[in-house]
Formats: structure tokens, sequence, C-alpha cells
């Protein structure tokens, strides 16, 4: 059986990431209890292109990024040592 795994906000916590650099950046104090849709960024009135230039610096280093739950990764080789998983994304690389 395959199975497919989304990373970006399913198993990656990219938004409390991106909120502390933002916040970092801009003086800003945005948490995550300010998304409340997915295109937050106009919401909050935040230009488009650096944006979505952070989200692409922060992808760029997923290893650096928490993940959602503490269990996901015990989860992820649970379920690895069982199944054929891919990895699904919608990022452009």
């Amino acid at each position: 059986m395959k199975i497919a795994v989304d990373i970006d906000g399913v198993i990656l916590d990219l938004m409390d990431e991106f909120c502390k650099v933002w916040n970092d950046r801009h003086e800003t104090d945005y948490t995550l209890k300010d998304v409340t849709c997915y295109d937050f960024y106009r919401a909050w009135g935040l230009p488009n292109k650096e944006t979505w230039d952070l989200f692409a610096e922060l992808q760029a280093n997923p290893m650096s990024l928490s993940t959602i739950d503490s269990f996901a990764p015990i989860c992820l080789e649970n379920i690895n040592n069982n199944y054929d998983v891919d990895i699904l994304t919608a990022r452009d690389k």
C-alpha cells in the first residue's frame, strides 16, 4: 500500500516559524491564532512577494522547522516501516 504524506502545515510547523521570523524582521506580534484563513497575509496587509519569499526561505531548510506534533516523526517512522510512503507537497521545487 502507498501512503502520501503532506509536509508543510501537516507535519512541519511552517506557520509558527513564519510568524516568528516575520515578527523579528518587522517588529510585529503575529501568532498562530492570527492565522484564520489561507490568504492570511492579505488580511494582515503583508506584501505578497515578501510573504512568498519568506515561505521559500523557510522551506529551503526544513530540518530547522519544528513538527506540529512531537509524535509525528515516530508515527511516520512506524508507517514507513510497514508501507511505501511518498512525500506530497505543493512546493515549487
